[in-house]
This record gives C-alpha cells, structure tokens and sequence, in this order.
C-alpha cells in the first residue's frame, strides 16, 4: 500500500477480545521510509467508532519523513 505522497506502508488488521469481553477491532500499520521505520497502532470497540477509521486514514495522508 501507498500513501498519496508515495510512501510505502503495511496494514494488519484483526480481532480481538478486551480484559472486559469486548469485542475490539486493532489495526497495525508499519512505515518505512528508507531509514526510518514508523509503526502506527489503534483499537477500537469492534462495532463502534467506526469515525475513527477515517480519521487514521487522513491522519496517514500527512506523514512526511525528512533526513
């Protein structure tokens, strides 16, 4: 995967189960930009704060990385 500025990226996304028994949705996503590596990581309750998601997405649209 790619940003809109080109850089390249890994998503993994899964399921699990929180202490309290929900459901949580997390979602892992790796940069690597030369020598730089950035991991980014967020979960949310499974079916809830979907809103979230997008926000990430344009969050991610921002990265820059400069030596």
């Amino acid at each position: 995967m790619t940003t809109p500025a080109g850089l390249p990226y890994f998503r993994w996304e899964f399921q699990g189960t929180a202490e309290d028994g929900t459901l949580i949705r997390i979602v892992v996503d790796i940069f690597d930009a030369g020598t730089h590596k950035e991991i980014l990581q967020y979960t949310r309750p499974l079916n809830d704060g979907e809103e979230l998601d997008e926000q990430v997405e344009e969050a991610i649209d921002t990265l820059r990385f400069e030596e």
